[in-house]
Order: structure tokens, then sequence, then C-alpha cells
């Protein structure tokens, strides 16, 4: 009989004990959660401005790319050469402002 009681007093103890650990395990796996999906959030946001800035920088490869063509393109020695050479093309005939 004195087993009995014992174990009756100890019953709301071990209850206690089991809902508190219980408790605290979801607490901790929520706070994990949380903080995994924060980072996660983080690393999406930073991933997101990378792939920007490599659009970016593939933008403007591309610009440069295409002003290397035109540097190599007989339009551009001509251009060169009448605006800074002062060079005009046979049978051409200039028109300039007297009044500068």
């Amino acid at each position: 009989m004195k087993t009995r009681a014992i174990k009756r007093r100890n019953r709301p103890i071990i209850r206690f004990l089991y809902i508190s650990f219980w408790t605290v395990m979801i607490v901790m796996f929520a706070w994990l959660f949380v903080n995994q999906m924060e980072s996660y959030n983080d690393l999406q946001a930073q991933l997101t401005r990378i792939n920007a800035n490599i659009e970016a920088e593939r933008a403007e490869n591309y610009r440069l790319t295409m002003q290397l063509t035109f540097f190599d393109s007989d339009m551009y020695v001509e251009q060169l050469a009448r605006d800074r050479l002062g060079m005009i093309r046979p049978g051409e005939i200039v028109f300039r402002n007297i009044a500068d």
C-alpha cells in the first residue's frame, strides 16, 4: 500500500516534467525554424542582388563588345577622320559657318 501512495504522489511531478520537456523541445524547434527561415531569406536576397549584378555586367560586356566592334570598323575610322582631322571625301561640298 505504501508504494501506491508514493506513485500517486509522484504522478503530478512526472506529468509536470513531461510537459515541461516537450514544451522546451517545441520552443527550441520553433526558434531554430525561425532562425533558419531568416538565414534563408537573407541568402535569397543576396542571390537576387548577385543575379542583378550579373545581368548588369552582361549588359556592360555586350555594350563594350559592340563598341569594340565599332572601333574596328571602317565607319569609325571615317568618323574619326572627319571629326578630328577635318577630312572630307572627294566631291563633297563643305559648308562652314563664318559667324563662329
